[in-house]
Order: structure tokens, then C-alpha cells, then sequence
């Protein structure tokens, strides 16, 4: 994995973990721009991906191994690290809010969508370069 890649991985962990701690400090209201279709509302979510209910202990120990199944994935990565880095950078950020909230901290509110966090984006942008970069892969070993 390229060093460099290490870098921009440690930097968007680093914003991940600002806009959240801003989030903190949000007042209560929460601050919406465009009649409520989008917004900045402090949410605690106990839950796992959009809010869905399991046991917190439960929640942890499976995305603890998940992480490790990613990092050992990144290890041995013959496809787009890049996006396998974004993925562990956003589940490695929603762990720590886990251990240390009690909870995800949420943020990012878009009407109609549920609520969520930079590392949430980082999830679903590397997951996409993931299976984009598998879809490339297959075509070119088909060839």
C-alpha cells in the first residue's frame, strides 16, 4: 500500500473525528438550511447501519471483526486499496464513537435519507470503489 495513501487515510480520519466533536457541540435545535431538506442535528444512534437495533455489546464485537477481516483484506489487497483504506478509516471511526459515546454520532441530516457521519461516506464511497474496482477486475480476467 502506497504511503501516501497512509497520509490521506490519517488526514480524513482526523476531519471525520472534528466534524464530530463539533457535532457535540451543536444546540439542541440543530441548524437546517433549505426548509429542513438538509441539516446538521446531533443524533446519537445506538443502533447499527441506519439506526437498526442489536445489543450494544454485540455491535462492538462484530465490528471489531469486521475491522480485523477488512485490515487483513488491505493486507492482501490485489484491488482498489484506496476505497478498502475509506472503509476501515469510517468503520474504525464509528467503533471508537462506540466505545467512547455509547453510540454513533450522527450528524448529517438529509430529508428523506436517515441521519449520518462523514465516516459513513467513507463507507459507502470505498465500498463503491470496491466494487467497482471488481467489476474492472472481472472484466479485464475474462478477456
Amino acid at each position: 500500500m502506497p504511503r501516501r495513501f497512509l497520509v490521506i487515510s490519517f488526514i480524513l480520519f482526523i476531519l471525520d473525528r472534528i466534524t464530530k466533536i463539533l457535532a457535540l457541540k451543536l444546540p439542541a435545535e440543530g441548524l437546517f438550511y433549505s426548509k429542513e431538506m438538509l441539516g446538521i442535528n446531533l443524533y446519537i444512534n445506538k443502533g447499527i447501519a441506519f439506526g437498526i437495533p442489536l445489543p450494544q455489546i454485540i455491535s462492538i464485537i462484530l465490528s471489531i471483526l469486521i475491522l480485523i477481516t477488512l485490515i487483513h483484506l488491505l493486507l492482501e489487497a490485489k484491488f482498489n486499496t484506496f476505497g478498502l483504506c475509506l472503509v476501515i478509516i469510517g468503520a474504525f471511526s464509528n467503533i471508537l464513537d462506540k466505545l467512547t459515546y455509547d453510540g454513533i454520532i450522527d450528524f448529517i441530516t438529509i430529508k428523506y435519507m436517515p441521519i449520518f457521519n462523514i465516516a459513513d461516506l467513507y463507507i459507502v464511497i470505498g465500498l463503491a470503489m470496491i466494487i467497482y474496482s471488481l467489476k474492472t477486475l472481472k472484466k479485464t480476467s475474462l478477456s
